[in-house]
């Protein structure tokens, strides 16, 4: 599994109760204050930076393709 597997299912095993909840239980008052937080975004993204900061070498690519205005489209695919 590699880093991006490895973000992908962390992201979805995160936001997987919380969907749930919402589908489940709506209007229950624990699906409320679940979602009064920014705990339902936060995961994902620090997930995503936690794992981007463990290759570095892959960050640094995306920022140098990035950078280089006749080369930004070709460095995100």
């Amino acid at each position: 599994m590699d880093v991006y597997d490895l973000s992908f299912f962390l992201s979805t095993m995160w936001v997987g109760p919380f969907w749930i909840a919402m589908l489940l239980y709506p209007n229950h008052e624990m699906t409320h204050k679940l979602m009064q937080g920014p705990w339902f975004f936060f995961g994902p993204i620090a997930i995503w930076y936690i794992l981007s900061l463990s290759d570095i070498s892959g960050l640094v690519n995306l920022i140098s393709d990035t950078l280089d205005p006749s080369n930004a489209l070709q460095g995100l695919a």
